[in-house]
């Protein structure tokens, strides 16, 4: 159908999609009003969810597209990707915290290395279980030879932000969270530890041209 479509040239149908509540949302709002005004008769049918469903959506057909973070090792081989960016993960330490010297001038710009090993102590604000950052998360602190004690269990990203502006202890969040008036300064970790951004699809799949249009947007 897809194909007959854009033989006859015809610009009605759906796209199904998936994104993120936070930032998924986020993107998709800036770009669908450019994408409703050149095509005015296509709807969206949209599904928001986190990593781990938005996964399990797109391998049962449910979804055409998924609007996703992975990293290089977490690449689904059933899926093909259309890169967006790439983006550093970051932790956030309060501003009143004993290691913030460590961050030295402008660490929102210059993200300097942390150890997570001299962390050990500490009592942190994590993102969810269901989410692919507390994955990658995970594997640090495995790799730094410890679990990390859980002070609060954020479901959003923005959650975590906040509490770490409120000195309650260090978060973990992508860098387009990262806020230079915030009273935080700011740390890479492992190897500057980040994602890949981008629209995930089923191998074989034929992306029709204004999907393609709306991707490229």
């Amino acid at each position: 159908y897809k194909m007959l479509s854009d033989i006859a040239d015809m610009k009605r149908g759906e796209i199904s999609i998936s994104y993120t509540p936070e930032r998924g949302s986020e993107m998709f709002a800036r770009v669908y009003p450019k994408f409703h005004k050149k095509y005015p008769d296509i709807s969206f049918r949209v599904i928001e969810a986190r990593a781990v469903k938005m996964t399990q959506l797109l391998e049962q057909g449910s979804i055409s597209l998924a609007l996703t973070a992975h990293s290089d090792e977490s690449r689904n081989p059933q899926f093909d990707y259309f890169p967006i960016d790439r983006e550093l993960l970051v932790l956030a330490l309060p501003r009143t915290h004993p290691l913030a010297y460590m961050a030295g001038e402008r660490s929102w710009e210059t993200f300097p290395f942390m150890d997570l090993k001299l962390l050990r102590e500490d009592e942190f604000v994590l993102l969810s279980r269901e989410t692919m950052f507390r994955r990658m998360l995970d594997k640090q602190f495995m790799e730094a030879g410890y679990k990390p004690k859980v002070l609060f269990e954020a479901t959003t990203t923005y959650t975590a932000v906040n509490m770490a502006k409120s000195q309650i202890g260090p978060a973990f969040f992508p860098q387009s969270y990262v806020d230079p008036e915030a009273p935080l300064v700011y740390f890479s970790i492992g190897k500057h530890l980040s994602w890949n951004r981008s629209i995930a699809y089923r191998k074989g799949t034929y992306l029709s041209k204004v999907e393609m249009d709306f991707m490229n947007m």
